[in-house]
């Protein structure tokens, strides 16, 4: 088994781990980058209790990335009227063109939810870092 692993879904930053240790006994990780990979272009929008939609632009890997990102962009921007975790966002993919819906809770549990993959830990630490938390 080779002591390196490709991070599944690590499109964005293209990481390759390698876990070893050395001759003293201590284990180290090393990071290579290997390939880039394109992010894809989505609107992040919401409906406010009004029926104004409001959307933003963001470039993303994942669809709960692109949905993180959105909601702290609306949120900095200051559209956030009504918004709560009952709140439905739509997240709408450029290119293959798709639609998807996330509840502002949903997205609440991935931030706080637990993973073993290192790029799937730090992707969550800075959409919880965008979002203030």
């Amino acid at each position: 088994m080779s002591p390196c692993v490709g991070i599944p879904g690590d499109q964005l930053h293209g990481f390759l781990w390698c876990h070893g240790g050395n001759p003293a006994g201590e284990h180290q990780t090393t990071v290579l980058r290997c390939w880039p990979m394109p992010l894809r272009l989505c609107t992040v929008s919401f409906q406010s209790p009004t029926g104004v939609r409001h959307g933003v632009d963001v470039e993303a890997e994942t669809l709960y990335e692109a949905a993180g990102i959105g909601l702290a962009r609306l949120k900095g921007d200051g559209w956030i009227e009504g918004l709560g975790p009952g709140s439905r966002l739509e997240i709408q993919v450029r290119q293959p063109s798709t639609v998807h819906s996330l509840s502002v809770q949903q997205l609440d549990r991935w931030v706080d939810g637990v993973t073993a993959s290192p790029a799937e830990v730090l992707r969550r630490a800075r959409i919880k870092q965008l979002l203030g938390r």
